[in-house]
């Protein structure tokens, strides 16, 4: 891949992604698109765990509702079956994940409404793949089965690129019995640093915005690749 700007005009970057994200962080890193790359951060996206993980996918796909009666259920839905574990995240992001079901005629959709305390239960109970789409308003935005091809890709071989990189290197995981044997190794030799937000589910940014914001800053203050604009801006101690 070539370079995406022309190099006087290259900005300084520090690229940051989590999960899938992270992975295509890592790729990009290693690829050499960016002349004046600065630094990686990679949130919760380990080669190892990632492709354990992966035949696992399918079932959890399969568990969720294929839809929802409304926005304040998907992001309900979210939080309890723990897949982001902060709410006030949980109403930033869910809301990109869904859209308005393009099966339901329009005149049709403002009769659908809440109508039991229960909606939710009702709603993880719905999974059959012979239920009819037609019963919710909003349905997923992104059919990720239709990808599943494409995921063993995605993971396979980031470690060895993540480490080979010449930039600044940071990954953020929930422990550090995350990491498998070879970023184990790495992180013992001194190849990158590790940023660690305990009781955080998978979307560790989601759960813990703020300790995640707090790793990242004091990471780019710790290198001086940036430094503050506001005086009384507050850098982690």
């Amino acid at each position: 891949m070539g370079t995406l700007f022309e190099t006087e005009s290259m900005p300084p970057l520090v690229l940051v992604g989590h999960s899938m994200g992270g992975a295509i962080a890592v790729h990009l890193a290693e690829s050499g698109a960016f002349s004046s790359l600065l630094a990686v951060v990679i949130i919760d996206a380990i080669e190892g765990t990632a492709m354990l993980a992966l035949p696992a996918m399918k079932n959890i796909l399969r568990s969720r509702p294929p839809g929802f009666s409304s926005l304040e259920n998907a992001i309900k839905w979210s939080v309890i079956s723990g897949q982001i574990r902060n709410l006030e995240s949980a109403r930033v992001s869910v809301p990109g994940q869904i859209c308005l079901n393009s099966q339901i005629p329009h005149h049709q959709k403002i009769s659908i409404v809440d109508t039991s305390e229960d909606i939710i239960k009702e709603e993880e109970e719905e999974t059959s793949q012979t239920q009819s789409l037609v019963n919710f308003l909003y349905t997923w935005r992104a059919d990720l089965a239709r990808s599943e091809k494409f995921w063993p890709g995605w993971f396979h071989g980031i470690t060895a690129k993540f480490l080979s990189t010449s930039a600044m290197k940071l990954l953020i995981v929930t422990g550090l019995d995350k990491l498998d044997t070879e970023l184990t190794i790495a992180q013992m030799q001194g190849k990158f640093q590790v940023g660690i937000v305990p009781f955080a589910g998978h979307n560790v940014h989601e759960d813990a915005p703020e300790k995640v914001a707090e790793i990242i800053a004091d990471f780019l203050k710790r290198f001086k690749i940036c430094s503050r604009l506001n005086k009384s801006c507050r850098w982690p101690s």
